[in-house]
């Protein structure tokens, strides 16, 4: 029967002992990252609702935007077969044009701005999603 090194054996649960002590280390400080990160994911969901709510809000400024858009074009050709200007405050259907351009315009700009932002966050979410997801 062979001998035992009770002095190896002594080293062995010391190390172990000190790795134990690593390791709950590493978890403490892993707790307090996973608490962090759920009052982030808090604070995502929150503006994820939000992005929600704004492009429910740009969609009605584009319906509003295309009633306006039909009715100028209502009044354009009433003007063109001899009524009245559209607008009293613009004596030529061009001013009223112009005025139309501008807010399609500035339209056109916010839906971009938005459209960038909602890809971005789609991005970042999936790319989210797929890592946790293939960690498993």
């Amino acid at each position: 029967m062979a001998t035992m090194d009770y002095s190896t054996i002594h080293e062995e649960h010391y190390e172990a002992q000190c790795e134990h002590e690593m390791w709950l280390e590493d978890i403490e400080h892993w707790e307090g990252d996973h608490q962090q990160t759920e009052v982030m994911l808090e604070e995502v969901r929150a503006a994820l609702r939000d992005h929600g709510v704004a492009l429910r809000d740009h969609a009605e400024t584009i319906k509003a935007h295309d009633v306006r858009a039909q009715l100028h074009e209502e009044e354009l050709v009433d003007f063109e077969r001899g009524g009245n200007p559209p607008d009293p405050d613009h004596a030529e259907p061009g001013g009223l044009h112009r005025e139309f351009q501008h807010r399609h315009e500035g339209t056109r700009q916010a839906h971009q701005r938005i459209k960038e932002h909602h890809d971005m966050i789609m991005a970042a979410v999936h790319r989210l999603y797929k890592d946790l997801k293939s960690a498993m």
